[in-house]
């Protein structure tokens, strides 16, 4: 799974990546996950190393802020190549 482009929209598919490189330890991976700021939704970076867990269809992040797994939108490798899409 790790290693091949995947453009998937199947509901679960973003968890399974996000699980897989977490659970890798793949800290330099990125997740980009839709955020708004000033009313304007924007593409955030949350570097892989800066997750705690992966549980309930959220992302825990080390500060302990939950960021629904729906948000998801891209995960990159640590090279900047897209490696999963949602878009």
């Amino acid at each position: 799974m790790i290693g091949e482009r995947f453009v998937g929209r199947k509901r679960g598919s973003v968890e399974e990546w996000v699980r897989a490189v977490f659970y890798k330890g793949l800290k330099d991976y990125v997740v980009l996950i839709k955020h708004r700021e000033r009313g304007v939704e924007v593409l955030k970076p949350v570097k892989v190393s800066e997750i705690a867990d992966v549980r309930g269809g959220y992302l825990v992040l080390s500060d302990g802020t939950l960021i629904p797994l729906h948000r998801v939108v891209e995960v990159r490798d640590e090279s900047g190549s897209v490696v999963y899409s949602r878009l």
